[in-house]
């Protein structure tokens, strides 16, 4: 009997074992399948790594304001990080804001209005999802990536969107009057600015979801004035910012809920309905009786049936009214039944 009972027991035991080992792969498998992790270069349709100058100057189009909502200077990229004739440059694969990050000569604090701005013209987007490593440096604002704007060079908040981490680690949204803002979606916790992140931005429809070292997504649902396609952008608000690996591809439309079909009633739903509210089973063309065609003196038919002087085949009078008559409680079943659907 011991004996019986310790076996019982071990069974019990590895079942109970097995059960947790089994949970705990489940979890595991969820957890590397979440859709905000990390994806190769080859899950992308554009990658840039910013190593050839020739390639960063053909897709992307470099512009500064010293106003934000000013007017815009072209430029161009360049690999001489002391350059005093663009506020972009690369070096070693990173992007970086160079030149007038200023502070206001009376308060002391860093201004807004030297806005940096490298609009990506190889292609304009409508649903895309898109990941590129910021990082804020030790002075000024944020690294923004511009969206849905619909002209390059546009500061993010006279035209689309921008998303970026705020200092203090709290994802924000924010943009034009269709957006407005800002609006803060998530704080991030022991976030350092001075250090490399990498932004996940997905866009489908309305439904924009942000990710930051691939943590679960921020989400936030958008007005519907806001879908349409346009640039995006690594905008520079006046600090010391620094990007690389971006990568980006284009996302199909987002499904729809489809209408559901109308449900026909049971009568309807076979060929010899009208037969069996008559009580018998007939043909359907014995149904109705076809008169024959009568054509008016000199004036010809077409093949058609529609020259002026046929009068055309029909019901006869009885059949027709017979017809009638047989549809009337078919009617009135489906319009009893539409009412209890309605009521």
């Amino acid at each position: 009997m011991k004996l019986k009972s310790i076996l019982k027991c071990g069974a019990l035991a590895l079942v109970c074992a097995a059960t947790f080992v089994g949970s705990f792969s489940v979890v595991g498998v969820k957890a590397e399948g979440n859709d905000y992790d990390a994806k190769p270069d080859e899950y992308y349709s554009y990658v840039q790594k910013f190593t050839n100058i020739d390639q960063v100057n053909n897709a992307f189009h470099a512009w500064y304001r010293e106003n934000a909502l000013g007017s815009a200077k072209a430029e161009k990229v360049e690999t001489d990080l002391a350059s005093a004739e663009t506020h972009w440059a690369i070096e070693d694969g990173v992007l970086y804001r160079i030149n007038d990050v200023k502070k206001d000569s009376d308060s002391g604090r860093y201004e807004t209005n030297q806005v940096a701005i490298l609009t990506f013209t190889k292609e304009a987007y409508l649903n895309f999802e898109l990941s590129v490593d910021v990082r804020r440096g030790g002075n000024g604002f944020w690294p923004v990536v511009g969206i849905r704007q619909l002209e390059e060079g546009k500061y993010h908040l006279d035209d689309g969107a921008g998303v970026f981490v705020q200092e203090s680690g709290i994802v924000t949204l924010w943009g034009d009057p269709d957006v407005q803002g800002p609006h803060e979606l998530a704080p991030l916790d022991g976030f350092d600015s001075t250090q490399w992140h990498n932004l996940q931005i997905r866009l489908r429809g309305n439904e924009l979801k942000v990710s930051v070292d691939n943590m679960p997504w921020a989400e936030k649902t958008l007005r519907e004035d806001f879908y349409e396609t346009g640039y995006v952008s690594l905008i520079s608000v006046n600090n010391e910012s620094a990007f690389r690996n971006f990568r980006i591809k284009a996302l199909p439309e987002p499904e729809r809920a489809e209408t559901k079909d109308f449900q026909p009633v049971p009568e309807a739903d076979s060929d010899d309905a009208l037969s069996r509210l008559a009580g018998e089973v007939r043909p359907k063309e014995d149904l109705f009786e076809r008169e024959p065609e009568q054509i008016s003196p000199g004036i010809p038919s077409d093949s058609t049936g529609t020259s002026g002087g046929k009068t055309g085949g029909g019901c006869k009078g009885a059949a027709g009214g017979n017809a009638l008559f047989l549809l009337l409680p078919f009617l009135a079943r489906i319009t009893g039944k539409n009412r209890r659907r309605n009521v």
